[in-house]
């Protein structure tokens, strides 16, 4: 059967459209299901519309990472979703990933917007999947129950929600973060605070810091996460007369991105295991290096995060070194009230005694000038 039995408004219909009698079984659908698809219209004619939908459930654990849930609302505009959807008499939410309620639902001749339709999977001609919105419009050709089914393919908007998502809560793992790493108060526990958030929730596994020692001119490795020590080993000490790719970051205070080690003439090591790395300054005080044993491991959302995280531990740097050097201060200050205290002690003790003399002498003489103006007087 083709679409010239159908309306010929279905057939102009852009997205893909598919013409189902009321057992649920294909019986046309629209050129574009073939162009956004890859399948063969008249090849689906006679099959069970389960052939071309699955729930996503039923989708591969390695597929379904790719295809993150759709969330159509949150807030007032979920509740109203869920109300409009009692109101118009569907089973609710809980159907919404279920194929066999989608047949229910062609079967009972119902209707179902994309805004409370299904959202479902469909195994595309090349064997992937693609995450779908579906419709329902229910109508009768000849007296026999058809509906017209129309799948949205909305892996784009998915992918921009979880991107969207994701930095959401990156930005609020880093506010939780760069709290915590206000609290510290030395320079190798920052640093520890920062790599382990690396690790812990940005999810790269492989970091260290390299403060610097101004006394010696070198970068020297502080802390490390533990895959880091797995695959690198000993990390090394930098400094101007090597060359390094931590080096050359550190004293031109620009963030660099290596898509592949193996082809930087600075690197530090020929037989490097890691293939693709970040570095990042810290300002004065050394850098922060992200690595991966892959080539080009990291896009520009890694490096935008991690260049925010290396100007908060920076900020942090600045401020311990800022208390240290008022905690100098205070001390010096202290030790010169202190001395200060002793002087004018020793000096009030050395001055006593020549002035309680000098009274004691300056009461004899106003003694004997008082008594020669009696004399004189006589």
């Amino acid at each position: 059967m083709t679409m010239d039995r159908f309306p010929e408004a279905i057939d102009a219909t852009p997205d893909p459209t598919l013409v189902v009698d009321g057992d649920g079984v294909v019986r046309a659908g629209t050129p574009s299901v073939e162009a956004v698809f890859g399948l063969d219209p008249d090849g689906l004619s006679g099959r069970s519309i389960t052939d071309v939908f699955e729930d996503p459930a039923g989708v591969d654990r390695d597929e379904s990472a790719s295809i993150p849930a759709l969330e159509t609302g949150s807030g007032d505009d979920a509740h109203d979703s869920e109300i409009g959807r009692d109101a118009t008499g569907a089973e609710g939410a809980d159907d919404a990933h279920d194929v066999d309620a989608l047949i229910d639902t062609v079967r009972a001749g119902e209707s179902r917007s994309l805004a409370d339709g299904f959202e479902l999977v469909v195994r595309r001609g090349d064997g992937g999947a693609v995450p779908v919105r579906v419709s329902v419009g229910a109508f009768e050709l000849d007296g026999e129950p058809y509906a017209v089914v129309t799948a949205i393919d909305v892996s784009n908007e998915r992918t921009r929600q979880l991107t969207l998502r994701r930095r959401t809560e990156t930005l609020e793992s880093l506010h939780d973060a760069t709290r915590e790493l206000l609290k510290t108060t030395d320079r190798e526990a920052a640093a520890e605070a920062a790599v382990s958030y690396v690790d812990d929730v940005l999810g790269h596994p492989i970091a260290a810091i390299w403060l610097y020692d101004e006394r010696r001119d070198v970068l020297e490795p502080i802390v490390w996460t533990d895959t880091a020590e797995a695959v690198v080993g000993d990390h090394p000490t930098f400094d101007a007369d090597g060359r390094s790719i931590t080096w050359e970051a550190f004293e031109s205070g620009e963030p660099t991105y290596v898509a592949d080690v193996d082809d930087e003439p600075e690197r530090y090591s020929d037989d490097a295991t890691i293939r693709s790395e970040l570095v990042v300054p810290l300002g004065r005080y050394g850098v922060l290096n992200i690595g991966a044993t892959t080539a080009d491991a990291f896009d520009d959302s890694d490096l935008a995060v991690a260049q925010i995280w290396a100007a908060t531990v920076t900020m942090v740097l600045v401020r311990i070194e800022r208390e240290r050097q008022l905690r100098r201060r205070e001390a010096e200050v202290a030790r010169e009230r202190d001395r200060l205290e002793e002087f004018a002690s020793l000096v009030s003790h050395d001055l006593r005694s020549p002035l309680n003399v000098a009274a004691g002498n300056l009461e004899i003489v106003s003694d004997r000038l008082a008594d020669e103006s009696i004399d004189i007087g006589e």
